[in-house]
C-alpha cells in the first residue's frame, strides 16, 4: 500500500512540475538547460526552484565537484529581478556552473541580458546567443570533462604537442 501511495505522489509531483512551466534537463553534451515557459519575470524563486530541481533530479548522479554549463531559455521574459541576477553569483551556483549562456527571443530580452552582464559580471564565462543550437555548441566546450560511458568519472584530457 505504501509503494502505491509513493507512486501516486511521484506522479502528482511530475504533473505539478510540468504545470509550473519550469523545465530542467541535461542534454547529451552535459549542458544543463533551464527553460521557463509562461513566466514574464525571471525572479529568484524561479531560479532557486530550477536549481533545486537540478540538484535533486540530475546532480545526484554526479560527483559533488563536477560543474555543468548552463543555458537559460525564457521565451516570454519581460524583466529580471535583482535577486535572480544575484542568485547566479551565489556560492551554490558557482560550485556547480562552469559557463552560462542565454538565448534572447526579442530585442528587449537581449538588452536585459546585456544589463545583467554589465552589472553583475558573472563569475564564469558568459555569452548571449541568438539560437539554442549555437549556445549549446559553445557550452559543450565547458562540459568536456565528462566520460560518455560513466557520468561520474571525469575524462583526463591529454593533448599532443607537435613541433612544427
Amino acid at each position: 500500500m505504501i509503494k502505491r501511495h509513493c507512486s501516486v505522489a511521484l506522479f502528482i509531483l511530475s504533473i505539478v512540475k510540468d504545470m509550473d512551466g519550469i523545465h530542467v534537463s541535461l542534454n547529451d553534451h552535459h549542458v544543463l538547460i533551464f527553460r521557463f515557459e509562461g513566466h514574464n519575470r525571471l525572479n529568484s524563486d524561479l531560479m532557486k526552484t530550477a536549481f533545486s530541481r537540478f540538484e535533486h533530479d540530475i546532480a545526484l548522479d554526479y560527483t559533488d565537484d563536477q560543474k555543468f554549463p548552463l543555458l537559460i531559455d525564457m521565451p516570454s521574459m519581460l524583466s529580471v529581478s535583482y535577486g535572480a541576477a544575484r542568485f547566479t553569483s551565489s556560492e551554490a551556483m558557482i560550485g556547480r556552473i562552469s559557463a552560462f549562456a542565454f538565448v534572447p527571443h526579442s530585442t528587449l530580452q537581449e538588452h536585459l541580458v546585456q544589463q545583467y552582464e554589465w552589472y553583475h559580471n558573472p563569475p564564469y564565462p558568459f555569452r548571449i546567443f541568438h539560437s539554442v543550437e549555437k549556445a549549446e555548441n559553445w557550452l559543450s566546450l565547458f562540459s568536456n570533462e565528462f566520460d560518455s560511458e560513466d557520468p561520474r568519472q571525469p575524462v583526463v584530457m591529454v593533448r599532443d604537442h607537435q613541433e612544427h
